[in-house]
């Protein structure tokens, strides 16, 4: 039985101290709770070995760049996960981060979706992000910038993903830094408009006989 979100831990998981099992707990729960995402199952062509190396590579992102809080049960079940790009940092910016997180992804995938990946989505997805907020003077590397939220399916709709943002919400309200994020869902567009975030853009990327949907959101 899932327990109470009352009981759950939210706290801030360091690069510093976070270990081997914690890795894997936090892929796993990611793992799970993107099972029904189109974008994702979209790119890796449904490739149940890519998923791993693809939450892999977004925890690795936001340990090194970034900031990672997860929800823990009192018995240290990770049930959901946060992870940011601070301000100042962009997504896979560095060589060594490129090498040791998006490498494993790109040799997972089918040589066709590991050329989409590398050569359409990546750049479109670069490409339009910036747009939408250099629309409105700002850039995407001065905001914090949620690469991935995930919770698993029995604690999802009851508080968890709020808590999670929680932390960065209230920093980004004492320094007026502004907060982005995407999302594939219309679903979940509607649950991040009741957190204060609104659509800046709507654009979607095809792929084969299919279309990858995502909203670009602002949280002030």
């Amino acid at each position: 039985m899932a327990a109470p979100p009352s009981k759950l831990t939210i706290r801030r998981i360091f690069e510093t101290d976070i270990t081997e099992q914690q890795r894997k707990d936090i892929v796993d729960m990611l793992t799970e709770s993107f099972r029904q995402s189109m974008m994702l199952n979209s790119i890796i062509s449904m490739k149940v070995d890519a998923r791993d190396p693809f939450h892999r590579m977004c925890l690795l992102a936001g340990l090194d760049g970034g900031e990672v809080y997860v929800a823990e049960t009192p018995s240290g079940e990770i049930v959901g996960a946060a992870i940011w790009v601070i301000p100042g940092r962009s997504f896979l910016d560095t060589k060594e981060l490129q090498t040791k997180a998006l490498v494993p992804l790109v040799e997972a995938l089918e040589p066709a979706d590991s050329e989409y990946w590398m050569s359409t989505y990546l750049p479109d997805y670069i490409k339009y992000t910036n747009e939408c907020f250099s629309e409105i003077g700002i850039s995407k590397e001065a905001m914090w910038n949620l690469i991935t939220l995930g919770v698993l399916p029995e604690y999802q709709r009851r508080g968890v993903s709020k808590s999670l943002l929680e932390p960065v919400t209230q920093k980004a309200a004492q320094t007026g830094i502004l907060r982005c994020l995407e999302t594939d869902s219309e679903t979940n567009v509607e649950i991040y408009t009741r957190m204060g975030y609104e659509v800046k853009g709507h654009y979607t990327f095809p792929k084969g006989d299919i279309t990858i949907p995502m909203w670009v959101m602002l949280g002030k």
